[in-house]
């Protein structure tokens, strides 16, 4: 068996074989968690890629590979691929395999046993996904017993959600109880829509603070201005009376570490949390109050999350007042059960000096 220096890294895999990965924890199905040796495995249905464009392609079904104990960053994974019939006409050409050729008609499609590593992609040849889950897995174990020297037999601990908090995964017992937490990925926010609302990154009244935690970075935010509002500035343009106006109290928005961001080196944050006092004026997000609308006196602080999910989620359940430590302090909890990081965050220095980090990943430059 290879030992832990001999391990593959997520991070030195190749970001376009990262972004053709399955998508951790993603299933049409329950799935199913093995351990095998020092490592975890998901048996997953239909995932998606890291990269939904990412070749044209859909995966059948995939095993994802982990370090026992850890659940974010797979480090390699086997996957039966159907490739469109124009694309392995291409990759038949490419690679010399004319024994592929009379496997390719016009109204059919070719699926692939394949490995990615971080050396790159393997294939293992034609496989008829209608063979069963069943034989589908005795394949995988097959690659990953030679690829990874393992013997012995894997052993099954249950579904996908029960890996966490079993004692043999070492992963933590879910920390949210948000129905599908677990499987959405913690993907870049690219809605233009919704990040005219967010508040813009590396923006504040003062220097701000940067923290690292586990894999990711997180910069906390004095009275910072949404990402429509930096943008007419920027244009040198007036607020034209829409979202410009909304002003939050505080934000803490969070990126993936660059050097291990399974969806490459993007800048774009995963998630933000904001404070907001909606008699402060701006229009925000449309809110439902229970509460008579002619009662007197101040409405509550609102915290709202923003992620890659269609709609801003409100989190008004939370108790909070503007005293920066009690929010910094909330917005940590809430952001630990959102990426189920464990340990405590750690300060690294304002949000100037997150660039040129060791921690961040960010080159040296001037944020903007």
């Amino acid at each position: 068996m290879k030992g832990r220096n001999d391990r593959p890294k997520f991070s030195s895999m190749n970001p376009g074989c990262r972004q053709m990965m399955p998508v951790p924890w993603a299933s049409e199905d329950p799935g199913e968690t093995w351990i095998w040796g020092e490592y975890l495995m998901t048996f997953q249905k239909n995932p998606p890629p890291v990269k939904p464009e990412a070749g044209d392609r859909i995966l059948h079904y995939a095993m994802a590979v982990f370090p026992v104990g850890s659940f974010r960053r797979p480090i390699l994974a086997v996957t039966v691929e159907r490739f469109p019939p124009e694309v392995m006409e291409l990759f038949a050409e490419n690679e010399g395999l004319d024994e592929y050729v009379p496997l390719i008609g016009k109204d059919t499609t070719l699926s692939m046993l394949c490995l990615w590593t971080t050396e790159g992609h393997d294939n293992f040849g034609a496989f008829d996904p209608a063979s069963g889950p069943e034989e589908i897995r005795r394949r995988f174990f097959g690659i990953l017993r030679e690829h990874l020297g393992l013997s012995g037999e894997a052993k099954l601990i249950g579904t996908l959600r029960e890996a966490f908090g079993h004692p043999e995964t070492g992963l933590p017992p879910p920390a949210d109880s948000r129905e599908g937490w677990l499987f959405r990925p913690l993907e870049p926010v690219t809605d233009t829509e919704k990040l005219a609302i967010m508040p813009a990154p590396w923006t504040g009244a003062d220097e701000g603070e940067t923290w690292v935690w586990g894999d990711f970075f997180m910069t906390f935010q004095t009275a910072p201005s949404t990402i429509y509002s930096h943008f007419l500035q920027s244009e040198g343009r007036k607020d034209d009376g829409a979202e410009a106006d909304m002003t939050f109290l505080f934000a803490m928005t969070v990126f993936w570490r660059l050097d291990i961001n399974p969806h490459g080196p993007t800048s774009y944050p995963i998630l933000s949390v904001a404070l907001w006092d909606p008699d402060s004026g701006g229009h925000g997000p449309k809110i439902f109050w229970p509460e008579d609308e002619n009662a007197s006196g101040p409405r509550p602080l609102l915290v709202w999350l923003f992620d890659s999910c269609p709609q801003p989620e409100l989190r008004s359940y939370y108790k909070v007042d503007r005293d920066a430590g009690n929010v910094k302090r909330l917005f940590f909890k809430i952001i630990g059960k959102e990426l189920g990081v464990s340990g405590q965050p750690k300060k690294i220095g304002t949000m100037t000096e997150a660039f040129g980090h060791p921690e961040t990943g960010l080159s040296l430059r001037k944020r903007h």
